[in-house]
């Protein structure tokens, strides 16, 4: 999805990830060089709009089930999901100085830089896609210093936060569910070997294309990023609890903390 003039583009980007100031003058290179994901991630439905759109966002630890959550909202109430996780794993798959940055983080259980990932989020929510149900955050924002940047952007577009849910999921399920996990890079399906295997060993149950296993699934990465989840992100749950957003879902199983989830959002699209 990178343009001819790939080269001075990865040069100006690198250059944008190390002066942060110069992000914003070049949307338009951001925009032609990452922003095309953007619509491989957006579904598209024909049931009729909710009665008022919901805009939503999940914190939790890596492996919580924030993408299968995502799923079960996009099927039940056609809110499409919009996944960071993803758009920036396939910019880490590009032989680019800035999908080079980007994988070494990702493999490192880093965490990508603010105003980075407030581009790719400003850039989803006011490109070209509509979002007459609303949307759902997947992986973002990931702590205060980002929510702080959200709750402004949110602002001037007019789409305010609805609900945060916090997924509570025991630490040994989690490790468990990131050490079984295999992907479908395209559009970001997730498969457990134990609770959700494919319906065919090693391949994707809509396309047939081959699953692969996130570099950051293994337990040195794992470790990382659930220190830095407890260190960067659980803050978040005091900004929002005090925002009066945050909304806390037992989840040892997807399906049970998707009881919660289902309930609370069938009030909100309602207008209640």
């Amino acid at each position: 999805f990178f343009n001819h003039n790939i080269t001075t583009n990865t040069t100006r980007l690198t250059e944008m990830m190390i002066n942060p100031a110069r992000l914003y003058s070049h949307t338009s290179i951001i925009s032609r060089t990452i922003f095309p994901i953007v619509s491989v991630q957006q579904r598209f439905y024909t049931q009729k709009p909710n009665n008022k759109p919901v805009y939503l966002t999940f914190i939790g630890p890596p492996g919580c089930g924030k993408g299968t959550q995502s799923t079960k909202i996009e099927n039940d109430f056609g809110v499409p999901s919009i996944s960071t996780g993803s758009i920036l794993r396939k910019v880490a798959q590009e032989p680019t100085d800035l999908g080079l940055k980007i994988k070494h983080i990702l493999s490192s259980g880093g965490l990508v830089d603010d105003d980075i990932m407030l581009e790719i989020i400003k850039e989803a929510l006011t490109g070209k896609n509509q979002f007459a149900n609303g949307w759902v955050l997947d992986g973002y924002p990931r702590t205060p210093g980002q929510a702080e940047q959200l709750d402004k952007l949110l602002k001037e577009i007019n789409q305010p936060l609805s609900v945060v849910f916090h997924l509570d999921v025991p630490e040994e399920v989690l490790v468990s569910r990131m050490s079984e996990r295999w992907v479908h890079l395209p559009s970001g399906r997730t498969y457990n070997l134990s609770f959700s295997p494919p319906k065919e060993k090693g391949k994707d149950d809509v396309t047939g294309e081959p699953l692969v296993q996130r570099t950051d699934d293994n337990p040195a990465s794992i470790k990382t990023r659930l220190n830095n989840f407890h260190q960067a992100t659980t803050p978040l749950l005091d900004y929002y609890k005090k925002a009066g957003l945050l909304d806390r879902v037992d989840s040892p199983t997807s399906d049970v903390g998707y009881v919660k989830i289902k309930e609370t959002l069938s009030r909100l699209v309602a207008g209640k």
